[in-house]
């Protein structure tokens, strides 16, 4: 069990460039300052009603198709009536879906420090299952890694 979750862990490690692509990259994607606890506050009150939202629409593709379909019918004046929907009409949906934009944006924005929190995460676990300690240069943990996968 450890074993295939170790080996899960190398992969992913290993499709983001290695130990010291992950390392050498790190100081360069921190430069942008974020603040991380108002960020994960609004992916924590945010994000869930969102996610329900857009399986409500059956997500934002037809959320955006149906917000234009119902935009063009406004042009040729039909009663507001018709446009009506289960969602709760046009000004419900064009709401949602600016609300939608707006997360979707903030998350775009903020989402390579995400990966970076992940990925560093993944390095120092595989660290801690490994057996490496941090404070060596990378290019003699990596040694070491590989003398222990050579056993």
């Amino acid at each position: 069990m450890e074993c295939e979750k170790l080996k899960d862990l190398e992969k992913r490690v290993s499709r983001c460039g290695g130990i010291d692509q992950i390392e050498s990259e790190l100081p360069r994607l921190r430069k942008k300052e974020v603040d991380f606890d108002r960020f994960q506050q609004l992916i924590g009150t945010e994000l869930r009603p969102l996610q329900q939202m857009v399986s409500r629409y059956e997500g934002i593709d037809k959320m955006k198709f149906m917000l234009d379909k119902y935009k063009r019918f406004m042009i040729f004046n039909v009663n507001e009536k018709e446009l009506e929907t289960k969602n709760g009409g046009i000004e419900k949906l064009e709401a949602d879906y600016n609300k939608l934009n707006q997360i979707k944006s903030i998350l775009e924005i903020n989402e390579e420090e995400f990966i970076v929190d992940k990925v560093k995460g993944m390095v120092d676990e595989l660290h801690k299952l490994k057996g490496i300690d941090e404070t060596e240069p990378a290019k003699n943990r990596i040694k070491k890694m590989e003398l222990q996968w050579e056993k």
